[in-house]
């Protein structure tokens, strides 16, 4: 996406990747998990080709928090963020990549959000429909530094190994022990 006129060249074509994600489903075991009602917590490992001779392609992983706010037996609306490292092949070199003026070193940072749909199939088995943003950057360390802004479609399956969600029985709140001294 051109987020401004000096990226402008750059954003000529369609990014395609995939990801392979790996979440677990939090159900009672801590106390934070009924605090923000269940989120799923995971791990993203992205792959993206730019379709672009000078931006090549980028590899990174994640970890986010994935909170629906609206849930039934057989669907769930949620949002996700994470946050990870991701690795470029191709970066700002003047003599050889000058017109780079996105990335500039190899390592960046990676931000990741994103709405998803998911509708149950069967039991275990999900339909993922998503709509997204990735934002790399290398937060000014080298320059050039805009960043790269890329917005996302998601259309994935998902293996649940439980459906719906049943949280643990929720533990008796036991009292602060209070220590009171007099003189």
């Amino acid at each position: 996406m051109a987020h401004t006129p000096a990226v402008k060249h750059l954003a000529v074509s369609h990014p395609t990747g995939v990801e392979v994600n790996l979440q677990r489903q939090t159900h009672g075991g801590e106390p934070w998990h009924a605090w923000y009602r269940y989120p799923k917590v995971g791990v993203a490992l992205m792959y993206y080709d730019y379709h672009n001779p000078r931006l090549g392609q980028s590899y990174a992983a994640s970890v986010y928090i994935n909170k629906a706010f609206w849930r039934t037996q057989r669907q769930e609306l949620s949002f996700r963020i994470g946050t990870g490292v991701g690795y470029f092949s191709k970066r700002f070199d003047q003599a050889t990549n000058h017109k780079n003026t996105i990335i500039s070193s190899r390592l960046n940072a990676t931000l990741q959000t994103r709405l998803e749909y998911d509708v149950a199939l069967s039991e275990q088995l999900g339909l993922l429909l998503g709509v997204g943003l990735n934002h790399y950057s290398n937060g000014a360390t080298t320059k050039p530094n805009f960043g790269i802004n890329l917005p996302t479609v998601v259309l994935g399956l998902n293996y649940h190994q439980q459906r719906p969600l049943r949280p643990l029985a929720t533990p008796r709140r036991q009292r602060p022990l209070i220590l009171v001294a007099t003189f």
